[in-house]
């Protein structure tokens, strides 16, 4: 492949389709008998071109196949289309789809320009050839370039199962073409199989099969390229763990406002692990249930607390453990010393009681009932706070350095300058949560909930 589109005489064009297209690409599926692929994708570029904070980098369809041409092609490399290949080239011989968010921190606009019609496509080597951040890139080659390369030998010996058929490497990897050249790490390969329907798998960057990674049908791939608007940078973790076809949840994961929060949210856009064992809610009204800790009891805890972490008792690792539904805290250090940690776990604290610069860094409080508390300048590093109540909890400048709050009801909360450097909010309700000036490096936001939130 070389540095030119090697389609772009072909009759290729930049056209984004009729205005008249009712075009929002996040609800817009393929039509039916048969699916409109070419019009689909050209609304989500439109879609794509209109978001403020997006840059369309490009958009090109190719002049189509005929029936005629894709019969002659399986003739000649012996092999079988499946329906959905023969529509999808009827329609484009090839799809260019590349995008990027503003505050990426590579966006140059010099370096990114917006998408115009008389620009040229890019070669279909272009990612393969250098590291590129963008995060969206769709690169479908042409069907006769796709066909007529071979990829690198693979070196292996352990046989290969696929489809209910097994293959040596070679007969594998002699029929593996490339297909999506979206990243120079990783791609897409289209096996060939005789007469049975190809499939779709991904390719590691040294050109192994990735099997541990879901094998789609070529229809299948592009329904996941179009609903994850052809994201390119996480697309092998969630072709590892997405459930096949679920094209809803995939949507509603790979929506435009969901990635924009995962640029400042850190995994936002992706699912939170399955806890169906945990029981939150139930935890949660328990602690609510409980005697309040009374003022003389929580002065000697936190006592006893830094007695603890004098003689040594910070730096551990916390082990969360699930019994009968709920959450517990297992700390694992070198300490033997004085003192005694402070565990409040299912605790709920007597109203009267100021945790403003509360300092009790490694403490527990897995389930605890501490709605609408003000933590402010407190400082928690390292504690587990899973499963909490803290609807309207005010954190505001407090140190938060690798807390977990994972599944934790944080609707309101405010976080205002808080340090939240590595800290866990898996699962969290963060709903109208206020994260103006917080530090995020490192911490983590898979499947919360970031519906108002303020960043």
């Amino acid at each position: 492949m070389g540095e030119k589109c090697p389609s772009a005489s072909k009759g290729s064009t930049t056209s984004l389709g009729s205005d008249s297209v009712k075009d929002n690409c996040y609800k817009t599926d393929f039509g039916v008998a048969p699916p409109d692929y070419l019009t689909a994708f050209q609304a989500q570029a439109r879609a794509l071109a209109q978001e403020p904070e997006v840059v369309l980098l490009g958009f090109h369809t190719f002049a189509p196949l005929t029936a005629a041409a894709l019969d002659a092609l399986e003739a000649r490399h012996q092999c079988t289309f499946c329906p959905a290949l023969r529509q999808f080239y009827q329609q484009t011989n090839g799809l260019q789809l590349r995008w990027i968010f503003k505050n990426n921190p590579a966006y140059h606009p010099q370096q990114h320009p917006p998408h115009q019609s008389n620009r040229p496509p890019v070669a279909w080597d272009y990612a393969t050839q250098a590291y590129r951040a963008e995060e969206g890139c769709l690169l479908l080659l042409p069907l006769e370039e796709l066909l007529a390369t071979a990829l690198p030998p693979v070196w292996s010996d352990a046989p290969i199962q696929l489809g209910g058929k097994p293959y040596t490497p070679l007969e594998f990897y002699g029929a593996l073409r490339p297909l999506d050249l979206f990243s120079a790490y990783d791609s897409m390969g289209l096996l060939l199989r005789g007469s049975e329907p190809p499939l779709v798998v991904l390719r590691e960057e040294e050109g192994a099969w990735a099997a541990e990674t879901a094998v789609l049908s070529f229809e299948q791939y592009l329904h996941f390229l179009h609903a994850s608007l052809g994201h390119a940078v996480r697309r092998r973790e969630w072709l590892g763990t997405l459930p096949l076809l679920d094209l809803p949840h995939c949507r509603a994961f790979w929506s435009i406002s969901r990635m924009k929060l995962a640029r400042r949210f850190p995994l936002a856009d992706q699912p939170a692990r399955p806890t169906p064992q945990v029981q939150t809610s139930a935890m949660q009204q328990k602690a609510a249930q409980q005697t309040p800790i009374a003022s003389d009891a929580w002065q000697n805890l936190v006592a006893a607390h830094h007695t603890f972490l004098e003689a040594g008792g910070r730096g551990g690792q916390w082990s969360i453990v699930v019994l009968q539904g709920r959450t517990l805290g297992i700390y694992q250090s070198e300490h033997q010393g004085a003192g005694q940690q402070a565990l409040l776990d299912l605790q709920r604290l007597d109203k009267g009681i100021d945790l403003q610069g509360l300092y009790l860094p490694y403490s527990s409080w897995c389930g605890a009932s501490l709605k609408g508390r003000d933590w402010s300048d407190a400082d928690l590093t390292g504690s587990l706070l899973v499963d909490a109540q803290l609807e309207r909890a005010i954190f505001a400048e407090a140190n938060l350095e690798n807390v977990d709050f994972s599944r934790a009801n944080l609707r309101g909360a405010s976080f205002v300058n808080a340090n939240l450097t590595g800290a866990d909010f898996e699962g969290c309700d963060l709903t109208g949560a206020d994260f103006r000036g917080a530090v995020l490096l490192g911490s983590r936001f898979k499947g919360a909930h970031l519906n108002r939130v303020l960043p």
